[in-house]
């Protein structure tokens, strides 16, 4: 989910509501859009890796419902989002990132994002992706996909954002599929995703 507030405060020596002031002048907008995977498990086994030394307490509400001393982590992997195929976030000093890991033989074409709110979601000739909102547009940049080999070094393999030609409303809610098409895959190589 991201949420953005957009919009600039300006600050004047009258008060509202005084000719000559806007009240747009001190509003700001806010718009929401959720990212998620079109038929992805919804329970997926969910592994912590590359632990953190430090360990956080959630003291919300009731005692009961407390919970203290969790263990934090580098990166978060969910196993069989689908058949094959990882996610795993971890983050970066600029962002929260994800990679998207296939075993060898997965189906990569089940891969597909939708793309859930009042946005209008289009490809750049680079291959991002720009979701624009009232107040703020999200650019999720083109993956830089690879095949990792026995050797462990790297295979890139061309690969792209494949954006459905129209939207459609889910419930009300303006909703745009994105799928990720990699374009040349072995088989017998692990091929991974990287999504910043």
């Amino acid at each position: 989910m991201f949420a953005l507030i957009g919009g600039e405060m300006h600050k004047s020596p009258l008060p509202a509501g005084i000719i000559g002031k806007s009240d747009s002048e001190t509003k700001l907008t806010e718009s929401a859009v959720r990212v998620r995977l079109v038929g992805a498990n919804p329970h997926p086994q969910v592994e912590g890796l590359e632990p953190l030394p430090g360990r956080v307490n959630y003291l919300i509400g009731a005692e009961k419902n407390w919970h203290r001393d969790i263990p934090t982590f580098g990166r978060v992997r969910f196993h069989d989002v689908y058949p094959g195929v990882d996610v795993v976030y971890y983050g970066t000093p600029e962002a929260l990132e994800y990679d998207l890991v296939a075993a060898p033989g997965a189906d990569t074409s089940k891969i597909k994002f939708a793309i859930e709110g009042p946005a209008k979601t289009t490809q750049t000739a680079a291959g991002d992706l720009l979701i624009a909102t009232l107040s703020g547009t999200i650019r999720i940049s083109k993956p830089q996909n690879y095949q990792q080999n026995a050797d462990g070094s790297r295979t890139p393999i061309e690969g792209s954002f494949q954006l459905a030609k129209d939207g459609t409303a889910v419930a009300g809610v303006p909703t745009r599929e994105v799928g990720l098409r990699w374009l040349t895959t072995t088989a017998t190589r692990r091929c991974i995703s990287i999504r910043r």
